[in-house]
């Protein structure tokens, strides 16, 4: 039980700090594709540990959640671009 709580936790951090850079930077497009709470960076490239290579795959990539946040930010840029443009706002 302790073990599922602490991953909660991890998984939950790990939504946090994703969720705070995407505001603290508007402007950039994050590519979360290759990356997860249990990977690290070695010499510049994306790993997993040896110690999580037996973990199940889903575990080991990028939540769901965050793909589905991504689509949500992309149709968001595509709707504030048309408002920018005068698409969608009324003439009357």
């Amino acid at each position: 039980k302790l073990g599922g709580e602490v991953f909660n936790g991890v998984k939950h951090g790990w939504r946090n700090a994703i969720a705070q850079l995407k505001v603290a930077n508007p402007e950039v497009k994050f590519n979360l594709q290759g990356t997860g709470m249990l990977r690290e960076v070695v010499d510049g490239q994306i790993i997993v540990p040896e110690k999580y290579k037996d973990m199940e795959l889903d575990e080991l990539e990028a939540d769901p959640m965050d793909s589905e946040a991504e689509d949500e930010d992309e149709q968001e840029e595509e709707n504030q671009e048309g408002r920018e443009e005068g698409h969608g706002e009324s003439d009357g």
